[in-house]
Parts: C-alpha cells; sequence; structure tokens
C-alpha cells in the first residue's frame, strides 16, 4: 500500500483501477545508508538477509526461494555464455525482424 501511495496518489497519478487519470506514476527515493549506518556493517546484514531468504524453505510446489533480480542475472549470464538472446516471435514482427 505504501508503494501505491508514493507512485500514484503523492505524485498525482493513477493507483489501484481507478480512472484518477491514465498515467501511472513514479517515484524516486535515493538513501545514502552511510548517513545511517556504518557502510561495512548495513553491507553484511542485507547479505545475510539474502543467504536467509534463499536458504528458507520454499512454500509447496515451488523448487527454490529466489531474491528480486535472480531470475533476470541468470538468463543474462547464460545469454553471454551461449552467445544467444531469445527473442518472442511477437516482439520480432513488431520490430520488422520476420
Amino acid at each position: 500500500m505504501l508503494v501505491e501511495i508514493l507512485a500514484g496518489p503523492l505524485v498525482g497519478a493513477g493507483y489501484c483501477d481507478t480512472k484518477f487519470t491514465e498515467e501511472w506514476g513514479s517515484v524516486f527515493i535515493a538513501i545514502d545508508p552511510g548517513l545511517l549506518v556504518d557502510i561495512n556493517d548495513f553491507k553484511r546484514n542485507c547479505s545475510d538477509l539474502i543467504n536467509k531468504i534463499r536458504t528458507s524453505r520454499p512454500k509447496d510446489g515451488i523448487a527454490e526461494v529466489r531474491v528480486p533480480g535472480e531470475r533476470a542475472r541468470n538468463s543474462y549470464a547464460a545469454a553471454l555464455e551461449s552467445g544467444v538472446v531469445e527473442v518472442e516471435d511477437v516482439i520480432l514482427k513488431q520490430l520488422c525482424y520476420v
């Protein structure tokens, strides 16, 4: 809900399924963690948090627990290694490639 408020009503943009406006909003917040905590402690604690998430027990039917961006990083690494990027036919048609 907080993210919806920050990127919707706070910036005068659409939110949820309302027709307040056709435009969806964005908000960017930059925080220097060094102003709040020792940067090495911050990095160590974030790494610990990520490790705890990755090693948690997955929900039934889920193969593994991943953190945001992990699948994209794995796909990028595989594309670099193979030299191949898979592109859906519909996108290739829009690009007039096919």
